[in-house]
């Protein structure tokens, strides 16, 4: 007589979650993702990297916003600051970086001046409704650190070198 799959341990059942308690990590795993499947899906990604990555690019060219929101919020738990935006809070996505006024380029996978970055206005209240906007990495890079003071003195400061070299 053959054996069935439960008998020979090769199927393992989730346990049963008291609804009353908290939940915990393990009661948060989708039924259907087995620690044999999470399993098989870690040495999936790390035997295919290469497909994984054309995985991810794909992504991010037919919904940018999904993919920048799903960055962000990662972004925003390891650094522990506050984060409650959506999809609706990203989209449109503009076209033009409405800082410096060029194209910006959502398909780009690496870190180039013309991709696309989530400024946040006061940086102390985090990814929040209201506080974000979309502008070019470049415009973000410049204004990062910086205080208007500052930008407005590198701005005279470039003005009167343009004016002595001509």
């Amino acid at each position: 007589m053959a054996q069935s799959r439960f008998s020979r341990g090769e199927v393992r059942l989730r346990p049963a979650v008291n609804m009353d308690l908290p939940k915990t990590p393990a009661a948060q795993v989708p039924k259907h993702m087995t620690e044999k499947r999470l399993a098989y899906h870690r040495k999936w990604r790390k035997d295919n990297p290469q497909k994984q990555r054309n995985y991810k690019a794909k992504q991010r060219i037919e919904n940018p916003a999904k993919d920048m929101l799903r960055m962000l919020k990662c972004q925003a738990k390891r650094k522990g600051i506050p984060f409650n935006i959506e999809e609706s809070d990203i989209n449109p996505l503009p076209t033009l970086c409405p800082v410096l006024g060029i194209k910006l380029d959502y398909s780009a996978h690496s870190l180039q001046d013309n991709c696309p970055s989530v400024d946040k206005i006061v940086p102390t209240k985090g990814y929040t409704k209201g506080n974000i906007k979309v502008i070019s990495l470049r415009a973000n890079r410049i204004k990062h650190n910086a205080t208007p003071e500052e930008l407005c003195k590198v701005y005279h400061y470039s003005l009167e070198v343009t004016h002595a070299a001509v």
